[in-house]
């Protein structure tokens, strides 16, 4: 028998309203006021502080502790705030690591970003953000209730990789890169490195490739990288779901096993 009293009304206040030593799992509980300032609280099971930090930017939304004890915190970057009505309320913009005193390691910023982030096993992050669907996903997009747009545009989310220096990674990079190091190698093999007509044609290789990766990573990437919800989870490994429960909002996603 809990010694919890089961009355939701009478636990209606603030503070440790709650706590059966008996029934529940030992630990701490990582918070922060989401229209607070920035402060991230690290209570104990009775209720009471163990550690604070103080961060730059409000939380926007998610964070949590790292294995070595610093903290990853998604905040909310003051800037872009009128997308759509409900933008102001979940948008991030800023993920960045904090040791235990408070000391930024590395932020990095995109303005898509918004609820949630995570540290990859590869040292990079992954974020989630939004942005316009294209007009022939939006035609297909099942479920679709017209007049529900903002301002007549439909957003979806999508994955972005980010270096923790900031790079935007595209794997639609590989393929050029991969082409144009051999065809560099053997250049450089036969000399002709050094001399007028080579540099012509391997500057003239160098350019298409690159223009090439430009429009499919850049331009045409935009069909292959804004999914549908269903798409993100069958495509990529990870479901990023929308849960709304009394009013609160529990976007997140996690990394499989297999990456």
């Amino acid at each position: 028998m809990t010694t919890v009293d089961q009355q939701k009304i009478r636990r209606a206040r603030t503070g440790l309203i709650a706590h059966d030593p008996a029934r529940a799992q030992p630990g701490c509980t990582l918070f922060a006021p989401m229209y607070g300032d920035g402060t991230v609280y690290l209570v104990d099971m009775e209720g009471k502080v163990a550690h604070t930090w103080h961060m730059p930017h409000r939380p926007g939304l998610y964070g949590y502790l790292l294995d070595n004890g610093h903290l990853f915190y998604s905040g909310k970057v003051m800037e872009d705030l009128e997308r759509f009505e409900a933008w102001r309320r979940f948008k991030g913009g800023a993920v960045l690591e904090v040791d235990w005193r408070g000391r930024i390691i590395w932020e990095v910023r995109h303005p898509d970003q918004h609820h949630d982030a995570r540290r990859l096993r590869n040292g990079n992050v992954i974020l989630l953000a939004l942005r316009p669907l294209p007009d022939e996903v939006v035609g297909r997009a099942p479920g679709a209730l017209s007049g529900t747009e903002a301002d007549g545009v439909m957003y979806g989310d999508y994955l972005l990789e980010m270096t923790t220096s900031g790079w935007i990674l595209a794997t639609r990079m590989a393929p050029p890169i991969a082409f144009a190091i051999p065809f560099f190698l053997a250049y450089r093999t036969v000399g002709w490195l050094d001399t007028l007509g080579g540099l012509i044609v391997i500057y003239t290789v160098a350019g298409i490739l690159i223009a090439w990766w430009a429009v499919t990573a850049l331009g045409l990437g935009a069909r292959f990288h804004l999914p549908s919800p269903g798409d993100l989870a069958r495509e990529a490994g990870v479901l990023a779901a929308h849960g709304y429960a009394q009013g609160i909002n529990l976007p997140t996603f996690s990394m499989l096993p297999r990456g």
